[in-house]
C-alpha cells in the first residue's frame, strides 16, 4: 500500500492502469525543454516549479500539452487510448490547472478535443497546448493547493520530457 491506498489494477494494451478507490486524478505535463529534476515518488507542492516549457518529443514549437486521465497511471498513455476508452480523462478537473498559477501569461492554442486538431490529425485531441507571451524561459508549476505525487519522470518519443503527477480529487 502506498500514499494512494489500496489499488484496484488492471493492465490494457501493456498500460498498467491503477485505479484508486479514493478518486486519483494523473497529470501529465509534456514537451518540457529537459528532464524535471524529480524522483518517481517525490511530492510536489503548491507554487513549485516542475519543468521549464519546451519542444521536445514529437512537437515542432514550444508549448505545454497538458491532459489527465482518472487513476494513479505510471506510464505514458496515448491520445488514441483515451478514444479507445483504456484511459479515462476529466476534463472538469483540468480546467482547474489551465490557470496564471500553471503558467505565466498563459494563452491556450489547442483546446479541449479541439475540432481543427481532428481535422488535421484525424483524432481527438483530450487535453490543452498552451503557450506563453511570458519572456523565456516559462516556468510550469505546480498550482493545485494539496500535494500531488510523482509517478513518472522521463523521455517519450510522442511526448518528450514529461512529467505525471498523481492526486488526490477533493470533492
Amino acid at each position: 500500500m502506498d500514499y494512494f491506498g489500496a489499488p484496484i489494477e488492471e493492465v490494457k494494451n501493456d498500460i498498467r492502469v491503477v485505479f484508486e478507490r479514493c478518486g486519483v486524478i494523473t497529470v501529465r505535463f509534456a514537451h518540457l525543454m529537459e528532464k524535471p529534476h524529480f524522483k518517481v515518488g517525490q511530492t510536489i507542492s503548491n507554487g513549485q516549479v516542475i519543468g521549464i516549457m519546451g519542444d521536445t518529443g514529437a512537437s515542432n514549437l514550444a508549448h505545454l500539452h497538458i491532459d489527465n486521465a482518472l487513476g494513479c497511471i505510471r506510464k505514458p498513455w496515448k491520445l488514441r487510448d483515451v478514444e479507445l476508452g483504456l484511459i479515462h480523462p476529466d476534463p472538469r478537473e483540468l480546467n482547474w490547472h489551465i490557470d496564471e498559477g500553471m503558467m505565466d501569461k498563459i494563452k491556450v492554442t489547442t483546446h479541449y478535443c479541439d475540432y481543427d486538431y481532428m481535422r488535421e490529425r484525424g483524432k481527438l485531441h483530450f487535453g490543452y497546448d498552451c503557450s506563453s507571451t511570458a519572456k523565456w524561459p516559462v516556468k510550469i508549476r505546480w498550482n493545485r493547493s494539496y500535494k500531488g505525487t510523482v509517478v513518472y519522470n522521463d523521455y517519450d518519443e510522442a511526448y518528450g520530457n514529461c512529467i505525471m503527477i498523481a492526486y488526490e480529487r477533493r470533492k
